[in-house]
């Protein structure tokens, strides 16, 4: 059973705004299981992909609507919350696909599970890391924000006859191949400044 479900952004740790949902379990005295059942919220969209597809393509609506570089799940999520998506109802049918005998396996392990003092070291390791991969991951994409703005404001002085006439295909045709050059240069600027800095 279900105790409760929570969501999860990696964008404070390490800098990218991707979503996992933790399906906390109870066991049978009751008690809530230690550690949660973890969700990518592109694995459920997926999954809605087949379950609900009208769900699902209100959900890549929702998104085409947020105009972003990276991830943008929590984004997409305060969107659906706000419009009373029953997000969480379709977690607990993601759920139901999974057999009792796997959701009572990951009870088990949860509650036997015991850290070793080099799985201690090893985490120790990596949460040391954690603060550069955060910082270096918001950056770039702060910084792709920055250059689609600037670029956007010239494209538009020096193209005015573009976009006064474009209708909604040929502007969407154009968006879509802007990002991603904007994505392309902002990555192999990000590389180089890297390497660049670390020689």
């Amino acid at each position: 059973m279900i105790k409760r479900i929570e969501e999860y952004s990696n964008l404070e740790e390490f800098g990218e705004d991707i979503v996992q949902f933790h399906v906390f379990l109870q066991n049978d005295a009751g008690n809530e299981v230690r550690i949660p059942w973890m969700i990518n919220f592109s694995h459920f969209r997926r999954f809605l992909q087949n379950y609900n597809p009208d769900a699902a393509d209100y959900i890549s609506k929702v998104s085409s609507g947020i105009r972003s570089y990276g991830f943008m799940d929590s984004k997409i999520l305060q969107i659906l919350h706000s419009e009373e998506f029953p997000v969480h109802f379709f977690i607990e049918k993601y759920m139901n696909e999974y057999s009792e005998e796997k959701i009572q396996k990951h009870i088990e392990w949860s509650e036997n599970l015991k850290f070793t003092a080099a799985a201690k070291e090893s985490l120790n390791e990596i949460q040391e890391l954690i603060p550069d991969m955060a910082f270096s991951n918001s950056r770039r994409a702060v910084f792709a924000d920055a250059v689609d703005e600037a670029m956007q404001k010239e494209v538009k002085k020096f193209y005015p006859d573009f976009f006064d006439n474009a209708d909604v295909d040929s502007y969407k045709k154009y968006d879509d191949f802007f990002m991603n050059q904007i994505s392309q240069l902002v990555t192999k600027l990000n590389d180089y400044f890297y390497k660049e800095s670390h020689k």
